[in-house]
Order: C-alpha cells, then structure tokens, then sequence
C-alpha cells in the first residue's frame, strides 16, 4: 500500500485527543461518583485537597488506591463497574455483527474523510480488470470531489468511477488466458 502523511497526522491527533478525553473522562466521573457519595462539607474538603494539581496528578491520585477515602474508592468502583458493563455490551454487540467486527480489524489500504478502503477490496478492484494505476487516480479523485461527503463506500463509489471514467473491463477471471511466448522448437516449425 502507500503511506499517507496527512491521514497519519489526523489518527495522532486523534490518538491524543482520545486519550484526553479518557483522562477527563475518569476524572469527571470521579468528581460526579464522589458527590453522590459525600455530604457536602466532606466533597468540599476533597476538592480542596485536589486544588491546584494537574490532571496527570490528579488521575494518578484517584488511581492510586491507599490515598482515597472509603467513600470515593466505592465510587472509583462503581465507575469500574460501570466502564467493564459498557465494555462488556460493546463486545457483545461486536459479536452480533459478526463479519462487521471482523471487517473492521481488516488492513485499510486507504482512507480518508470518512470513507476508507481495505485490501482486499482493492484487490477486487484489481480483479474486476482495472489497474492500481487507475485505481488510485479514481481513490484521488473521489478524495478531491468536494460533495465527497454524500457516498458512505470507498469501494462501491470508486467501482461507479472506475467505469465512468475507464469504461466496463472484462475481469481477470473472465479473461482468455494468455499464451506464454513460444519456445524455439516452435519457432523451427513455423
């Protein structure tokens, strides 16, 4: 496949952003879990102790066990248990789509916007009869049609490309096989 430099940056973006919002994720929770448990004037004690701590420092506190009072360490739990609850129905779904997930975990081959393809879907690209050349020409150019944003597949939308720009092709399974050249003692005999 080929390596696309800007798409690398936006998944390291993303990479971090969702990280990010992990952290802010547990803390927020921690905060919402531990006011559920504490009267006031104990949640406002907490806060205060907190005060001035970095979110780092902060999450290391709330995942460091020995430094949490009893009320708040049933709230990390209950905020666990929550997390492996979401987690657990995520995996079950998952599952249910059967292929869907498995498709998901395929090499992309490209992707960009919204829309991503795999390899094996280009390789079917390539068996319907037309070359990579022609395929990353169209891949650019879907990439580059500003309403780009109304087609949901890379592949069903570059195989409409493909034969509005290239013309239907015979595929490859479908083509006469080619005769190898001849050899010398054929030659002789012409």
């Amino acid at each position: 496949g080929w390596y696309n430099e800007a798409l690398a940056k936006v998944v390291e973006d993303r990479k971090q952003f969702s990280e990010k919002q992990s952290v802010n994720g547990t803390i927020g929770q921690f905060w919402k879990k531990a006011k559920g448990f504490l009267n006031s004037k104990d949640y406002q004690k907490l806060k205060n102790c907190f005060f001035g701590l970095s979110q780092e420092q902060t999450l290391e506190i709330i995942q460091n066990e020995t430094e949490i009072t009893q009320a708040t360490l049933e709230a990390m739990l209950e905020a666990m248990l929550k997390h492996l609850a979401i987690v657990n129905a995520n995996e079950d779904k998952d599952k249910e789509k059967g292929m869907q997930g498995e498709k998901e975990k395929e090499e992309i081959y490209h992707a960009f916007a919204h829309l991503k393809i795999s390899v094996t879907e280009n390789k079917k690209l390539i068996e319907l009869g037309y070359t990579q050349d022609e395929i990353i020409q169209v891949y650019r150019a879907i990439e580059n049609y500003a309403k780009n944003k109304n087609y949901k597949s890379l592949y069903l939308t570059a195989i409409n490309w493909l034969v509005k720009n290239f013309g239907k092709r015979v595929p490859l399974a479908q083509q006469p096989a080619k005769k190898p050249p001849m050899t010398v003692e054929e030659m002789r005999g012409w």
